[in-house]
């Protein structure tokens, strides 16, 4: 989680910086978590339908994390402009498999409060309330868009 603090530290640019200069001591450890699911793997039938594929779809982001991060060590010192890019997408990619993991959380709570029934609720009340955001802020995102690409068409000047 050292990378997490550099990234929520505002020194995410800073690091970057220093990747691409190949002046950064970059230590990416091993997620680990894949012996977890390995263990669970022979009896991940037994879990609730609505269970498996947060499940599988977290380990298999760790799976492809760890794979980047050998990756990321391998090019550190040869092609430190890649290493740069690739430890952009590590980072972005961290990101979405911490949510994909409190996502797995979220269902396996409500699993154990009532079973398929409660997960089916709770994926109803997910979508209902990505509804109601969509609608709240998608008009203006849309009117937004629509005003730079008439200033854009609007301008002659060749930019």
């Amino acid at each position: 989680m050292a990378l997490e603090r550099e990234v929520q530290g505002g020194r995410f640019d800073t690091l970057l910086s220093q990747i691409e200069e190949g002046n950064a001591g970059l230590v990416i450890v091993h997620s680990g978590n894949d012996r977890i699911f390995r263990a669970v793997l022979p009896d991940i039938h037994l879990l609730p339908g609505g269970v498996i594929d947060p499940v599988v779809i977290y380990y298999r982001l760790i799976a492809i994390m760890d794979s980047m991060a050998e990756s990321i060590r391998r090019m550190a010192r040869n092609r430190p402009e890649s290493t740069a890019d690739m430890m952009l997408d590590y980072i972005l990619l961290n990101q979405e498999a911490r949510e994909a993991g409190l996502d797995v959380l979220e269902v396996l709570t409500a699993s154990l409060r009532g079973g398929e029934a409660e997960i089916q609720a709770m994926l109803r009340k997910q979508r209902e309330d990505a509804g109601r955001l969509i609608a709240a802020t998608l008009p203006g995102e849309l009117a937004g868009l629509r005003d730079r690409l008439n200033k854009r068409s609007s301008d002659r000047s060749g930019l």
